[in-house]
């Protein structure tokens, strides 16, 4: 993560945790697509780490290197943010108990000098909560571009840019 979170994730409130158990976070991103210096486009899976680190925790996604000849780059990333428990009964497993849509999305660009990020200029910008919370419940089978089983995160790869 780099600069200003574009999503901050705290701990839960209103849940019973009378088990002793733990809660944790599982990113999937469903779309992400940068263009400039470099160009990387991802149609889905893991956000580097399972599980997701912290709680609370936050996210933003990593700014590619602003590098003449270019004069212009964009972002456009969503993800859902999983929210799981487990028991802390031996041999449970995690559940799902929803998930939070998230998206970044900008440009910016650069008359001149362009090595100089003092030059760079955002010309959009958005990021933030995408609809609501959304619980879990076994008929899920999908979120973007992510397969869910029985309302679980899936993937078979992960994202690095």
């Amino acid at each position: 993560m780099t600069g200003t979170p574009g999503m901050l994730f705290k701990t839960p409130v209103n849940y019973q945790n009378s088990s002793g158990g733990r809660f944790f976070f599982v990113q999937l991103i469903s779309r992400d697509v940068e263009t400039g210096a470099f160009t990387f486009q991802s149609n889905g899976g893991l956000d580097d780490f399972y599980p997701y680190p912290g709680m609370p925790t936050s996210d933003a996604p990593n700014v590619g290197v602003l590098n003449p000849p270019d004069n212009s780059q964009t972002m456009d990333v969503i993800a859902n943010m999983f929210l799981m428990w487990q028991s802390s009964t031996p041999n449970s497993i995690p559940v799902p108990l929803g998930y939070q849509t998230w998206g970044v999305s900008g440009t910016a660009t650069c008359a001149y000098s362009c090595g100089t990020a003092k030059n760079w200029i955002v010309t959009t910008s958005q990021a933030g909560p995408i609809g609501k919370f959304i619980v879990s419940n076994a008929s899920q089978t999908s979120v973007g571009n992510n397969t869910l089983q029985y309302g679980y995160p899936t993937w078979t790869g992960r994202v690095q840019d």
